[in-house]
């Protein structure tokens, strides 16, 4: 089943998980290589084990439960910019524009969805966000919020 926040089902075939988060983006270095989402980056780790990384971030979803997910969605932003929060954790998440409206978007569905906010959902979904599709960050984000297994 889809969100109808992120579009109809797609009709592409189920095809061996690959990063399709925003390191699959060609030019992700060149925009975001300094973005707060990577202060922590010790020694360009990331930059130089990008493979590793995207390989072992391929083992999340299942470890969570969640099936990647096959949608399209749409990356237009939001008819209103979003509340001034959202605004807010996606400047200090990522540089690029682009990637801040997809944050927003989500960020808002996600608030919509779980009731609530907390800037750590912002930095969780940041982080998800490099691996793993819209769609596939919000059935994850779903199931950390919502199981008991993850709450505190």
């Amino acid at each position: 089943r889809s969100h109808p926040a992120f579009g109809p089902k797609s009709r592409e075939t189920r095809q061996k998980m690959t990063c399709t988060g925003f390191l699959s983006q060609p030019d992700f270095w060149k925009e975001e290589g300094d973005a707060p989402i990577l202060k922590f980056n010790a020694n360009d780790w990331l930059q130089n084990h990008t493979a590793e990384a995207i390989a072992r971030s391929q083992k999340w979803p299942g470890m969570v439960g969640v099936d990647p997910s096959r949608v399209d969605y749409c990356t237009k932003p939001l008819s209103s910019e979003g509340a001034r929060i959202f605004r807010a954790d996606a400047n200090r998440t990522f540089r690029s524009e682009p990637n801040r409206l997809i944050c927003i978007k989500l960020l808002s569905f996600s608030q919509q969805k779980f009731g609530d906010y907390q800037q750590s959902l912002g930095y969780v979904a940041g982080l998800l966000l490099l691996f793993f599709d819209p769609p596939t960050v919000f059935k994850m984000l779903t199931v950390l919020n919502d199981s008991p297994k993850y709450l505190p």
